[in-house]
Order: structure tokens, then C-alpha cells, then sequence
């Protein structure tokens, strides 16, 4: 086992995990579980990734990196990177850092229900956090999924609506390319008192 690793497995566990991100704090109020899976359903250059880098940064982080094309948002994240050299690989090597009480890191486009429970059992035995990207058409297991919708985008500002289930509490966030800062965007007043009198 490599030493890095090693060392991030005698990290204390904790039966709640820290989010960081004030704006999707307000999306979970009951917080994140201890060895959760966190699916995060979006295409492709959506914003979705640089999310997911959000919630690992209060975390020891790994990166499972198949495509070799990590380019970590300015979090101050310095993950371990691992690259698997196919999907096999791929896949133990996310059971594998799962395993420990790390924020562990993955795209990953095919999985399957017995490859996903397995994926849960080892994150429920290492104590951190999973953070899968998954394509948005695809089957989607975990206790906690974000459906990342790209809106509009300015210069290094771009706007996303991000809905969480099972809850589907929904909110827009402003999202900066360069800092990688993230801003809930206050709802217009007109719709929140359209919503009222509905």
C-alpha cells in the first residue's frame, strides 16, 4: 500500500461529514452520512465536477482518474491520483480507496446494481465520502443524488440549477470557473410570491 494512502487511513472517522459549501449545506439539512455514496447526474462540462471537488476539499481526497484528465478547480485540494489503465482496473481501484475514510473521487459512465452495491458496502466500511459523476439518463442508486442542469454562463460565471434527491429541494448557484466559488442565487421576489398564492 502506498504510504500516502496509509497515512489516510489512520485519519479518525466521523459519523457525519463536513460539506463546506454553504449553498448545498442548505440542500441537505440533515448533513451527509459517514460512508455515503453521493451521485452527481450531469453531462459533461456541466459545472457538476467542480461541485463534486467542492464537497472533497474539507476531506483527504482521492482521485480515480481513467481518462487522465483531472485539472482540479482552485479548492486547494491536493489529491492522491490514481490511474486506472482500463474500467476493470477502474472499478477496483474505486472499491479499493472507498475503503477508506477519504472523499474519493470518480466519472464513471456504465455501472450496474451489483457493482454499485458493492461500491456502497466498501464506502459504509471506510467512513468517507463517495462522489460519483454519472451521465443524467442513466440508473442512479445512491441515498443522496444531485441532478446538475447547466443554465446560462458569463465570462467565468456560470449559472446551474441543481436539485437534490430524494428531497427535490432545487436551487441556483453561481459558479466561478477561475476560484471555483460557489453562490446560492437568491430567487426573484415575484416568483417566491407567485409560489404563495399558489
Amino acid at each position: 500500500m502506498p504510504a500516502a494512502l496509509q497515512r489516510l487511513s489512520e485519519l479518525r472517522r466521523a459519523d457525519s461529514l463536513p460539506i463546506g459549501v454553504p449553498a448545498i449545506e442548505r440542500l441537505l439539512p440533515d448533513g451527509l452520512r459517514a460512508g455515503s455514496l453521493v451521485e452527481w447526474l450531469a453531462e459533461r462540462g456541466s459545472g457538476a465536477g467542480t461541485l463534486a471537488f467542492q464537497l472533497a476539499a474539507p476531506h483527504p481526497c482521492i482521485v480515480i482518474d481513467r481518462e487522465r484528465a483531472f485539472h482540479p478547480p482552485a479548492v486547494g485540494l491536493s489529491p492522491v491520483v490514481v490511474h486506472p489503465p482500463n474500467e476493470r482496473e477502474m472499478l477496483w481501484a474505486l472499491e479499493q480507496s472507498l475503503r477508506y475514510p477519504v472523499a474519493v473521487i470518480a466519472r464513471i459512465d456504465r455501472l450496474n446494481s451489483s457493482e454499485f452495491h458493492r461500491l456502497k458496502l466498501a464506502a459504509r466500511h471506510g467512513g468517507g465520502l463517495g462522489l460519483l459523476l454519472r451521465p443524467p439518463d442513466g440508473p442512479a442508486w445512491a441515498d443522496v443524488r444531485f441532478r446538475v442542469t447547466p443554465l446560462a454562463r458569463r465570462d467565468r460565471q456560470r449559472q446551474l440549477r441543481i436539485e437534490v434527491y430524494p428531497s427535490r429541494r432545487t436551487a441556483l448557484l453561481e459558479l466561478n470557473d477561475e476560484t471555483g466559488a460557489v453562490r446560492l442565487v437568491p430567487r426573484p421576489i415575484v416568483a417566491t410570491a407567485e409560489r404563495a398564492r399558489a
